[in-house]
């Protein structure tokens, strides 16, 4: 959300599927998007395009490793203008877990 200017509406769009064994979380926005140079650096570690009392620059280099912690990954599409896609990427379960019961 902090992506779309606020002097205009947006969107953002969740999406999941499964591919083979994967199963795929994307969130797409139609924000003001990323060019390429800020693309490259995306996970590295204290790099934001955000001022610098607003953050860390720290949430997509550790959501990074947490998912491949996992054997996921995380891959991220954008383009200037346009939006960015967000996809995390994880490993399908083998078999439903049942569903956990609240204890009375």
């Amino acid at each position: 959300m902090e992506a779309i200017p606020k002097d205009r509406a947006g969107s953002v769009q969740i999406q999941v599927a499964q591919e083979g064994a994967r199963v795929l979380v994307r969130v797409r926005d139609d924000g003001c998007g990323m060019d390429e140079k800020t693309l490259a650096r995306l996970f590295e570690p204290f790099f934001s395009t955000k001022p610098l009392e607003s953050g860390t620059g720290l949430s997509l280099c550790v959501a990074l490793a947490l998912l491949r912690s996992i054997g996921g990954d995380l891959r991220v599409d954008g383009k200037r203008g346009v939006g960015t896609t967000v996809t995390a990427v994880l490993e399908a379960a083998s078999q439903p877990r049942p569903a956990s019961r609240a204890s009375t």
